[in-house]
């Protein structure tokens, strides 16, 4: 029991990880956009790529800690990341869509997290 509860501590510490990641490359971001003027697609897409990013070396560390079921670690990293991504969403705004574009979005950081399970137990 106490290993498997001190595993969840691990995914846990790592989606932490991933959200710190993610407000560091963000606040680049906002660098950028506020000396640069940048298009908004341009910025979603960035947005969209440091959520991989942040997920990915996420992934990537929780396998390099757990030494074990790196894909279905990553994918459980990546699958609690964005949920906790979508109850933000709903808390700030009050209502969010769940149609392609956030399926997309979910399917995406899934295998980015997988992806860095993979990686993190294979090197």
């Amino acid at each position: 029991m106490e290993k498997g509860l001190f595993e969840i501590k691990k995914v846990l510490k790592c989606v932490l990880l991933a959200f710190v990641v993610t407000v560091i490359l963000g606040g680049i971001l906002a660098f950028f956009v506020y000396f640069w003027q940048m298009q908004e697609s341009t910025v979603r897409i960035a947005v969209f790529a440091i959520m991989i990013i942040s997920v990915l070396f996420s992934g990537f560390v929780l396998a390099k800690n757990l030494e074990r079921n790196g894909l279905f670690n990553g994918l459980l990293m990546g699958l609690i990341y964005f949920g906790v991504i979508l109850i933000l969403s709903l808390v700030l705004y009050g209502k969010t869509s769940f149609g392609v574009a956030n399926i997309t979005r979910l399917i995406t950081i899934a295998a980015a997290g997988m992806l860095g399970g993979i990686i993190g137990i294979n090197t």
